[in-house]
């Protein structure tokens, strides 16, 4: 299946700086998020976790290698940039969030990012299930093209 010029679905996280052995860089980068195909379901990424691996670069360019489970820990920490989310149809990917986690003079050490890829029927019936409490409304997003600067 092409993905073509009909998908690519980018997300702005706004100009990457990755905190990774070298020292961060103000340089945009690209994240390329690689799932399994015919994924279906809760994608989370664990950053700046003590004793995983760092991201990979491929072309100059870090790679999130996604396995089934949709879990995933990295030593690298992200706190701006541009996500790429690939091997996913157009409409499939649903409530992206990034967080982060800094010391109290502001510097990144660790956070995450979350999506979930289906149907929007199937997003809404994951979330009722993760969402037992209604202290906080679930963030209902059409697209990942939104916004996420951090």
């Amino acid at each position: 299946m092409s993905l073509g010029k009909s998908f690519r679905s980018v997300l702005a996280l706004t100009g990457l700086l990755i905190a990774a052995g070298t020292g961060c860089s103000k340089q945009t980068r690209v994240v390329v998020v690689q799932l399994p195909s015919n994924f279906t379901g809760q994608i989370r990424v664990e950053m700046g976790v003590a004793g995983a691996p760092a991201l990979p670069r491929e072309g100059g360019q870090y790679v999130i290698h996604v396995p089934p489970d949709g879990k995933v820990a990295t030593s690298t920490v992200i706190v701006e940039g541009e996500a790429r989310i690939e091997n996913v149809p157009p409409g499939r990917v649903w409530g992206f969030d990034k967080s982060l986690t800094k010391t109290g003079d502001g510097v990144p050490v660790g956070g995450s990012i979350e999506f979930f890829v289906g149907t929007q029927e199937q997003y809404k019936s994951s979330e009722a299930h993760r969402n037992k409490s209604s202290v906080a409304p679930s963030h209902d997003h059409e697209t990942p093209d939104s916004y996420l600067g951090g």
